[in-house]
């Protein structure tokens, strides 16, 4: 009968040298990161952007950084130097490099920027070699070495000397090194966003480097790690962990000699080796009187049916024992996958958390309107502006202060890849955006909503003409005269002027002018008459009680930089359908309070 005892546990998780939270807050984290992407053959879309995110990560976690973007081998030897003087003995350094390497004779090289290679002769002169960099580390003595490559994808140098081996080529990591691929060694991998997703693991609270690493692997198996017996933390636990005592405690609830075994090869000098020892040496002993008691058994049952009795009795002793045992494992392997799943988990939170973060928006300047009342609309301007009514604005609201301008909104469209059909150079930065339909300002307030945990919207038409009447009864919030028609010596003894207040017709040179430059209303908006129109939230229907007639029709108001002054009154309406692309239409956001 065979006896064997199941048991798997990876030792060099839990033989970290002891360490306080004290220390680990206070040792010195240095980083050196390479972001390669503009090489003239194959160019990296990513690289650079890579760089950028984990250089802020690292930042946030109190690394000293030495950063290269596009280097040359002049400016990686530069990097070098200085990040090889900022490292200290018993600190840990980190090296990151996105970009393209390439392996030769075994060994992994960096490719510059400026590089020009035929052969494998010129990567030895041309290139930087990655053991060079690991070497500086090493001997500075620290505490733990993080390596970080994201590469290996297929590159125009190997092919140009038809190199046997591909991708990278295996580092043997040393007791204080970890190291992290973005491909097996001497594989090829497809781009894929190595780095982010590793900086989702990474940035949990309390999540080890060993415990990141692996997970990371794990989710992602064309990836590679080799770690050492280092802990490290980049976001650090608010209390450590005792992996002396975590490792005691599986010990005890397994109970076998080689899981004893296990815990005083961890842990020689540990709080629990003499109580191991002991255990381990009272078990082994009562191993081996079962085992000769069973080898004696063996014998006698040749001859004793009696004997063959207490054979087969002992033999279902040590089976029962032996399940026990498997069930144990098995339960504690059940624990282990539960909470690898919860870590993934939260990973992935973690993960869409960093995207939002990453993503670069600017938020418009708003302005605070509170709820009141207001006549909206006009019994004396054009029909559509008929019955002026009593409407109540029943919650306090912030507007946009500007018009949303092209520097906002070319946020949107790099991040949605969408394509804007008005050239993005028609205006400046500080132009209202234009050529924006309302399905396009809809879509800018759910992506801003998105990223910001605001609710951004269009105003209705309300909402719209409350702000900007700023309280005012009159046609324009100026006044109810508008001189701006008249020569320019009559304009100027005259304060209500639209020209004062609003870019229209008669003073734009018809094109849109940067946000901000005329007058504001009484409550600050800017540009809220003239300029570019501005979307509302409504469908259009010609007076405000008739049902609406076509869902794709919307309200647009305020005029622009093409209208009279009468289409610029504070009741004047337009419309049009809802895709509808235009140089003078742009919005205005409202966000709820």
């Amino acid at each position: 009968m065979r006896y064997i005892i199941i048991f798997t546990f990876l030792l060099s998780t839990y033989q970290a040298a002891d360490l306080s939270l004290k220390t680990l807050q206070n040792e010195k984290r240095v980083a050196y990161i390479i972001g390669n992407g503009s090489y003239d053959e194959s160019p990296l879309d990513k690289s650079t952007e890579n760089s950028q995110k984990i250089k802020a990560f690292l930042q946030e976690y109190d690394f000293e950084i030495t950063y290269k973007e596009d280097a040359s081998k002049r400016d990686i030897i530069k990097g070098l130097r200085n990040f090889n003087s900022n490292m200290q003995a018993n600190g840990v350094a980190l090296f990151y490099f996105s970009g393209h390497m390439i392996q030769v004779k075994g060994s992994n090289y960096l490719i510059p920027i400026e590089a020009s290679i035929e052969s494998d002769y010129h990567v030895l002169y041309e290139a930087i070699e990655l053991d060079a960099i690991i070497s500086k580390m090493n001997k500075v003595g620290n505490r733990l070495n993080i390596i970080i490559i994201d590469s290996a994808f297929k590159n125009p140098f190997g092919d140009k000397f038809h190199t046997k081996a591909k991708g990278l080529a295996r580092i043997k990591n040393g007791p204080n090194t970890d190291i992290i691929f973005s491909s097996k060694p001497n594989k090829l991998t497809k781009p894929y966003p190595f780095t982010s997703k590793l900086l989702s693991i990474l940035s949990i609270k309390g999540t080890s480097n060993k415990e990141g690493f692996t997970t990371f692997v794990k989710r992602y198996p064309q990836s590679y790690t080799s770690t050492s017996n280092e802990m490290f933390f980049f976001n650090l636990p608010d209390t450590l962990e005792d992996q002396d005592q975590k490792l005691w405690l599986k010990t005890l609830a397994l109970g076998s000699v080689a899981a004893l075994n296990t815990y005083l090869t961890s842990y020689p000098n540990g709080k629990y080796a003499k109580e191991a020892s002991q255990k381990a040496s009272e078990l082994q002993k009562a191993n081996e009187i079962a085992l000769n008691k069973k080898k004696a058994l063996e014998l006698k049952a040749q001859e004793d049916a009696k004997a063959k009795a207490e054979l087969e009795m002992l033999k279902a002793e040590q089976e029962k024992k032996l399940k026990i045992e498997m069930e144990k494992q098995a339960l504690l392997t059940a624990e282990e996958k539960e909470k690898e799943k919860a870590s993934l988990a939260a990973a992935l939170v973690e993960e869409k958390r960093m995207a939002k973060e990453s993503t670069p928006f600017i938020e418009p300047v708003m302005v605070l309107i509170k709820a009141g009342s207001f006549i909206l609309g006009s019994d004396s301007g054009d029909p559509d502006e008929q019955p002026a009514h009593l409407v109540k604005i029943e919650k306090d609201f912030y507007i946009g202060r500007y018009e949303v301008t092209n520097v906002e909104y070319k946020e949107f469209l790099q991040a949605t890849k969408r394509k804007q059909l008005i050239p993005p150079n028609w205006t400046t930065d500080m132009q209202p955006a234009v050529g924006v339909s309302w399905d396009d300002a809809n879509a800018y307030t759910v992506w801003l909503s998105a990223l910001t945990n605001k609710t951004y919207r269009l105003p209705t038409e309300a909402e719209w003409e409350y702000s900007a009447r700023a309280g005012a009864t009159t046609r324009y919030y100026w006044g109810d005269r508008d001189t701006s028609s008249r020569n320019s010596s009559w304009r100027s003894n005259y304060p209500d002027n639209a020209h004062d207040y609003a870019w229209i017709k008669t003073n734009s040179n018809d094109i849109s002018h940067e946000v901000g430059s005329k007058k504001p209303n009484d409550w600050g908006l800017y540009d809220i008459i003239g300029n570019v129109w501005e979307w509302t939230s409504n469908p259009y229907t010609p007076n405000y009680d008739a049902a609406v007639e076509e869902e794709t029709l919307k309200v647009i108001r305020g005029g622009s930089w093409f209208s009279t002054p009468e289409e610029t009154t504070l009741s004047h309406r337009g419309s049009n359908v809802n895709n509808f692309e235009s140089y003078n239409i742009g919005f205005r956001l409202l966000r709820e309070k």
